[in-house]
C-alpha cells in the first residue's frame, strides 16, 4: 500500500486535510497516523518513509515526534476521535496554530484552519451542553421530595449529599438503631423505621 493510498483510507479523521491546515508534510502526516495507532517513534519514522537503519531511525523519529506539527496532528485526531494519541499538545495550543494558520497568506489554508476551529468550538459547546444537562442531586431530591420526602433524606443520607429540605424537620433518629425515623402516620404515636435506600 502506498502512501497515497494510506493517506485515503476511510478513517472518522481526515489525515490529509488537517495536515493541509497545519502545513504539515506528507511525511509527517504518516509518522502521526502510525503513532496514533500506537508505533514507537523508530516504526513510525520508517511507516512515513524515512530511511537508514534503527538508530538513524530512532534519531529522526525522537525529532519528528516532538515538532509542533506532529503533536497538534495528535491532539486533533484525538480530540476527533481519530486516533489514541499521546500527545502533549493541549486544546489551547492547537486552537494557536489553527489561529496562525487562519492568518495565513494562502487562502485555502486560511479557509481550511477557519473551519477547523469552527468544528472545535461546536465539539465544545456540545460539550459544555452536555454537562449542562447533568442533574443537580439536590434539585433531584427536591423533585422526589415533593412526592416522598422520607425517601429523599435516606437518598441524601446515603449518597452523603449535603442537603436541607422542610421534610428533614420531621424525622429524627432511633436512639437504639440509629435510622432515620418519621412519625406513624394518624398519630398514634411512637415511631416507624424509615425504610433504607436501595444501595
Amino acid at each position: 500500500m502506498n502512501h497515497q493510498q494510506i493517506l485515503s483510507e476511510n478513517a472518522p479523521f481526515d489525515w490529509r486535510e488537517a495536515g493541509k491546515v497545519l502545513g504539515a508534510s506528507t511525511k509527517q502526516i504518516l509518522f502521526a497516523m502510525a503513532k496514533a495507532r500506537g508505533a514507537n517513534n523508530t516504526r513510525a519514522a520508517k511507516a512515513s518513509g524515512y530511511g537508514g537503519g534503527d538508530a538513524h531511525l530512532a534519531k529522526v523519529g525522537y525529532r519528528v515526534n516532538r515538532g509542533d506539527k506532529v503533536q497538534a496532528l495528535l491532539k486533533w485526531a484525538e480530540e476527533a476521535g481519530g486516533g489514541f494519541g499521546d500527545a502533549p499538545c493541549e486544546g489551547d495550543e492547537l486552537k494557536q496554530i489553527l489561529a496562525r494558520h487562519a492568518r495565513s497568506d494562502d487562502a485555502g489554508a486560511s479557509i481550511r484552519a477557519v473551519e477547523a476551529l469552527h468544528r472545535l468550538k461546536q465539539r465544545e459547546d456540545e460539550l459544555a451542553s452536555a454537562e449542562d444537562d447533568l442533574i443537580d442531586p439536590k434539585a433531584m431530591l427536591d423533585k422526589i421530595a415533593k412526592v416522598n420526602p422520607t425517601y429523599a433524606l435516606l437518598l441524601a443520607e446515603h449518597h452523603q449529599v449535603q442537603w436541607d429540605h422542610e421534610g428533614s424537620k420531621a424525622l429524627d433518629r432511633c436512639s437504639h438503631c440509629g435510622q432515620l425515623i418519621a412519625p406513624k402516620p394518624n398519630g398514634t404515636g411512637g415511631h416507624q423505621v424509615a425504610a433504607t435506600a436501595q444501595r
